[in-house]
């Protein structure tokens, strides 16, 4: 195990909640270092490239363990990020909850109820100012909401940090070309830094995705997305579109009754490991450790 760095053991950081709700079992592992696993897992991967998709029932989520073997998993650590001084999207809220707003409909938000009344607020910021700011010795004052602030960090990779990770080997060489040879045509790769017990709440994204733990642990919790209407989501027109009223940690069944239908699949991530999993599947994200991860979408 790397030794933790300076930086990230002077985080602050809050054990997460425990998930109280539904739990059907685990997500679906593979072993990258067993021959026959990595032949289950690149059958499971190439459903996600297919053109046209398969049916939805056989794109499912799937945890592949010790899938990569980057650089990056023995370079990077908070220090190594901070010093880098990298222009980022910075995640700011007065919990260790993070919810991402919609941009216009935060705008009209903020006009009537004032910024420190959103539920988290996103801004430019660099790495170094984001990193120290999670310091418990920090002496930063707050931007946005009065008393203590939290942050999470999201920034696209740069040229010299694209160097020390890979998404042409391991298990991402089995999505270069589909079964018709097209090629794969993925997003930019991002990396995203947490402190501990920073909390991603229940949310879907529209791309399919892949995440690759770099530092600490990651908990997450998926749900199919034919159970999204048990999990109450917000309107589109709401300032938290693709987001869901429950929450896992707090499941409020009496509030929300059609909830106690929907049972999530449960991941842990651990650095080297890697989880992808489909568009428009709710998720829920927690950091069991001070956190790096990097996500890329297709």
């Amino acid at each position: 195990m790397l030794a933790v760095d300076g930086l990230e053991a002077g985080a602050r950081g809050k054990p997460p909640p425990f998930i109280e709700s539904s739990i059907e079992g685990d997500v679906q592992e593979y072993s990258w270092t067993e021959r026959f696993e990595q032949e289950q897992a690149c059958v499971a991967l190439r459903n996600y490239i297919e053109d046209p998709p398969p049916k939805d029932e056989l794109i499912e989520p799937l945890v592949i363990r010790r899938a990569v073997d980057w650089p990056a998993l023995r370079l990077w650590n908070f220090s190594m990020i901070a010093n880098l001084n990298l222009t980022a999207d910075v995640w700011i809220s007065p919990t260790f909850k993070f919810f991402y707003c919609d941009p216009v409909e935060l705008k009209r938000f903020v006009k009537h109820w004032g910024a420190s009344k959103a539920p988290s607020f996103k801004i430019d910021m660099l790495s170094e100012e984001a990193i120290f700011r999670m310091q418990e010795s920090s002496n930063y004052s707050s931007i946005i909401y009065p008393g203590e602030e939290q942050y999470y960090l999201r920034v696209d990779l740069p040229d010299v940090l694209k160097e020390q990770v890979s998404f042409t080997d391991g298990p991402f060489s089995c999505l270069q070309h589909s079964s018709k040879g097209r090629p794969w045509q993925p997003g930019e790769p991002r990396l995203w830094l947490s402190q501990l017990g920073a909390i991603s709440p229940l949310h879907y994204d529209r791309a399919q995705s892949c995440l690759v733990q770099i530092r600490g642990r990651k908990q997450m919790l998926l749900y199919d997305s034919k159970d999204a209407s048990s999990l109450y989501p917000y309107p589109e027109t709401h300032l938290m579109k693709r987001r869901f009223r429950v929450d896992p940690t707090a499941p409020h069944y009496e509030q929300f009754p059609k909830f106690q239908d929907a049972a999530g699949r449960q991941a842990i991530i651990e650095p080297g490991d890697m989880i992808c999993f489909p568009r428009h599947w709710p998720h829920y994200t927690h950091s069991m450790d001070a956190s790096i991860s990097v996500t890329i979408r297709f």
